[in-house]
């Protein structure tokens, strides 16, 4: 940067606002541009995909410039924000015609990718998180706020638990003191790679000072009503986001009006393991497509979708809760009609919650307030037509949608029935609603009348036949008059240009409409925007009721979809109960069953107790659908406690509280795990948190060592889960190691399961079906040859195989306390092999001339085989 007395008064006004906003990016107004100066043009110019300039600035010499049209600007700041930017924008904030000097101006807004209220620049079935971590000892507390819908949610947890309880909620960005900025760097980069990490002064997490913070913004004298006086280290993230907020948009954070501790009592809660091993929001190579989400969704509105998301990762634990939800999504498959109705109603909602946001943050354009006006209209139709749905669930969110009958016809009565885009263009209010406005417009009126009829007026009076009456912004309004006829002048007419072939000429009359009108015209735009703005203040005080109604809209959107899901596909609703019982006959899983040709999905049954069929080891080969029948069963249970009907013929489910899944396997590079790491790391969290209510599926446990380590532990573990109390959870065991059969085979609540194969000469068929007892053989050559694996390599693998049975090497159908001999696997190639084999059954001493020449011709014949 150039010394401060070689800058220019613009940059003087540029660097003094950018110093203010360190690690951000600035975007400068500069009429209808946004400018970047210096590095930040350079860095924006390479993100963003425009032209880097540069402009002499006088004594400050040469700068890099970049900037995006004014109108541009949402487009180019997504951009920037999904490439991990922070982006101030720095608006002129008095007219430059008024100006004198340099155009005062001031940041108007910073955007984060935690605080992103931008039309298009958010997926709307998706919160997005801005998180604040404080700590007090061993606790930590966190606070989650979506800036877009008003969410704020606070919790305490071990500060063991902090990993697992960011990557369950994957905000966009977090907050930290910075004090715990190093100390976290591991934790965050593990846990949520992709999110922004903003380290701030420690001060702002001071639990006492956030406390009155937070009773000053939602007026109230404590936090008890909330149900968050006992917090601590939660109270101070709580604060600190709120903060932070209030400082990045101007204070404007009308839409936060209210706080909840999250309550976990009520929800099962799911780790990113299982989260990503059932694929219930997205799958590693297709995103949301062919995820559990994305075959059950049938919300039709934005909020409908989000909600269904949060159920889905938030199963219920409590059964008065998980029955009030079935008993709502019958009432809506018996009433069809009501259904249907409130089906059509549901149709183009609009996201009240993000547009209750805008209003509250005084960001919402004229089309905005239009679709809250069809929104609230909607929510009112809706409302109409449930009432008379016999459900507690429904009874209770339809209480919470107010009359907003008057709001309704404030906005009709204000905004016309197709307004501009924005409140620049101007013309957005009906007749009627202001007076003074409607005198300005009038005003406005009948001196363009009197223009527009100027022309044949004076062509009439003077004899002028080709006189005309024009407009240009340098002169205004004019009368020309060509050069043959200027000698029919009128002496009224007041020369004001000269052209070469005519001449254009004023009258005091039409001078003094001139002014009236641009006078007008100004006066108009300003009280438009007075208006509006009182509108918007007007709208406001409605923002939280307008957040219960887009509450209570979601809840019914998300029962309505499942009740036409069930009628879509033929899905049950489930019997929940409090057994330790999972009993589910013909169960299908719900995302292959979709993609699959119409009947060719197998279904399966299953039943799990708490006794005698408390963990069943699944054994049979690679490929026949072990894993699916696992996830099959864990996504139907998740179902059954989220109130979804599922896919099966029959079911019953004892509640679970927790959902554990260890499936496949991969190492860890960032934190230097390996594969059996990883494995052994996530069957560790499993059995420290499950209990005697849990479902654990696991997967080929201990495959990423040596076969005796794995086995042992393999085996060691299904003990523990049979035998430790507390941990009698029920579980799903899918191995190959066949020695466990034998575990199942000696009861204690522990039973073999396998997959259906015929085998037919040297192949197999998969019979994808479930069936009692344990399976010795996992087929795997003929899996490999299914594969395509040369033919030559699967001889000798049977060949080896053969002798690894025939010698005993892997123990097979023995325990692990039984000892078996060593063995080396021969070098040599089959045909060597095979002509060892036979020269060491040959004793030279007693062999007869005879029996030595058939000798020499089997030798021939097996170096012919050679040969070949």
């Amino acid at each position: 940067m150039k010394s401060p007395e070689k800058l220019t008064p613009l940059l003087k006004q540029y660097y003094a606002i950018k110093k203010q906003h360190p690690g951000r990016l600035l975007l400068f107004r500069m009429g209808d541009f946004y400018e970047l100066f210096g590095d930040d043009a350079v860095t924006a110019s390479s993100i963003l995909g425009i032209a880097l300039t540069s402009r002499d600035h006088g004594d400050s010499g040469k700068l890099p410039m970049a900037g995006v049209p004014h109108h541009t600007l949402n487009r180019y700041l997504t951009k920037l924000l999904q490439a991990g930017f922070k982006v101030a924008v720095c608006d002129q904030v008095e007219d430059p015609k008024q100006a004198k000097g340099i155009v005062k101006r001031e940041v108007t807004e910073v955007f984060t990718p935690g605080s992103i209220t931008l039309d298009g620049a958010l997926e709307t079935d998706k919160p997005n998180y801005l998180a604040g971590i404080s700590f007090a000892g061993e606790t930590a507390g966190l606070a989650l706020m979506d800036i877009t819908t008003g969410r704020f949610m606070i919790d305490e947890f071990p500060s063991a638990a902090l990993a697992d309880n960011l990557s369950f909620h994957r905000p966009s960005e977090v907050i930290v003191p910075d004090a715990h900025r190093a100390a976290l760097s591991q934790t965050l980069a593990s846990a949520i790679p992709l999110a922004t990490v903003t380290p701030i002064d420690d001060y702002r997490f001071d639990a006492s000072l956030a406390y009155g913070d937070l009773v000053s913004h939602f007026k109230t004298t404590s936090l008890d009503g909330f149900g968050l006086g006992q917090l601590g280290p939660a109270i101070g993230a709580a604060g600190a986001v709120l903060a932070y907020v209030k400082d990045l948009k101007s204070g404007r954070v009308g839409q936060i009006t209210r706080i909840e501790r999250l309550h976990k009592e009520q929800y099962m809660e799911l780790d990113a393991a299982t989260i990503k091993n059932l694929e219930l929001v997205e799958t590693p190579y297709e995103g949301r497509k062919n995820s559990l989400l994305s075959v059950i969704d049938r919300t039709q509105s934005p909020g409908g979708g989000r909600l269904l998301r949060n159920w889905l990762l938030s199963p219920l634990t409590m059964l008065e809760l998980i029955e009030a939800r079935q008993e709502a999504v019958k009432s809506f498959r018996k009433a069809s009609d009501i259904r249907k109705k409130a089906a059509e109603s549901l149709k183009g909602m609009p996201d009240l919650e993000r547009l209750s946001t805008k209003v509250a943050m005084k960001k919402a354009g004229p089309r905005d307030i239009a679709y809250l006006r069809l929104g609230l209209e909607k929510v009112i139709e809706i409302k109409t037509v449930s009432a008379g749905l016999q459900s507690q669930l429904i009874t209770e969110s339809l209480s919470h949608i107010n009359d907003f009958s008057d709001l309704i016809n404030l906005i009709a009565k204000a905004i016309i029935d197709d307004p501009p885009a924005t409140l620049q263009d101007g013309g957005l209010f009906k007749r009627g609603y202001s007076p003074e406005l409607d005198n300005l417009i009038l005003g406005i009126d009948e001196a363009k009348k009197y223009i527009h009829d100027l022309q044949k007026i004076e062509r009439e009076k003077t004899g002028i036949t080709s006189l005309k009456v024009g407009y240009n912004r340098v002169f205004g309004y004019y009368i020309e008059v060509t050069r043959p006829h200027l000698s029919k002048v009128p002496s009224y007419f007041i020369r004001k240009q000269t052209l070469v072939a005519a001449e254009r000429f004023i009258t005091e009359e039409l001078k003094t409409k001139e002014e009236l009108i641009l006078n007008a015209e100004e006066k108009i735009k300003t009280l438009e925007f007075d208006l509006y703005d009182k509108l918007l203040g007007e709208i406001g005080e409605h923002v939280a009721k307008i957040q219960d109604a887009a509450g209570a809209i979601s809840t019914i959107d998300v029962i309505l979809g499942f009740a036409s899901m069930a009628d879509q596909t033929g899905y049950i609703i489930p019997t929940i109960d409090q057994s330790l019982e999972i009993e589910i006959h013909d169960g299908r899983h719900p995302v292959l069953e979709t993609i699959l040709p119409p009947g060719k999905f197998v279904p399966n049954d299953i039943f799990l107790d708490g006794a005698k069929k408390r963990l069943g080891i699944i054994t049979g080969p690679n490929m026949a659908g072990k894993s699916t029948f696992l996830r099959q069963v864990g996504l139907l249970t998740l179902m059954a406690q989220i109130g979804a009907p599922i896919p099966a013929n029959k079911a019953r489910i004892g509640i679970c509280d927790r959902i554990f899944t260890r499936v496949g396997a991969s190492d860890d590079i960032i934190r230097g795990r390996s594969t059996f790491m990883v494995e052994m790391t996530e069957a560790a969290a499993i059995l420290n948190t499950a209990s005697d209510r849990s479902l654990i599926l696991l997967d080929e446990l201990g495959r990423g060592t040596s076969t005796y380590d794995g086995l042992s532990i393999a085996w060691s573990l299904v003990e523990y889960l049979s035998n430790v109390r507390g941990k009698q959870a029920r579980t799903l065991f899918a191995t190959h190691y066949h020695e466990l059969i034998e575990l199942g085979e000696d009861g204690r609540g522990v039973f073999n399961l396998q997959v259906g194969v015929k085998q037919w000469q040297d192949s197999i068929v998969f019979l994808y079906k479930i069936l009692p007892g344990g399976c010795d053989d996992s087929y795997g050559i003929q899996v490999a040859r299914l594969a395509g694996l040369p033919e030559r390599l699967l001889d000798r693998a049977r060949e080896i195989l053969s002798r690894l049975e025939s010698e005993d090497i892997a123990g097979k159908g023995k325990s692990p306390n039984r000892s078996n001999s060593a063995f080396q696997i021969s070098l040599f190639s089959p045909e060597e092999d095979k002509l060892k084999r036979f020269l060491s059954g040959i004793d030279p001493e007693k062999l007869t001339p005879l029996e030595a020449l058939n000798i020499l011709v089997q030798l021939k014949k097996i170096s012919g085989e050679q040969g070949d």
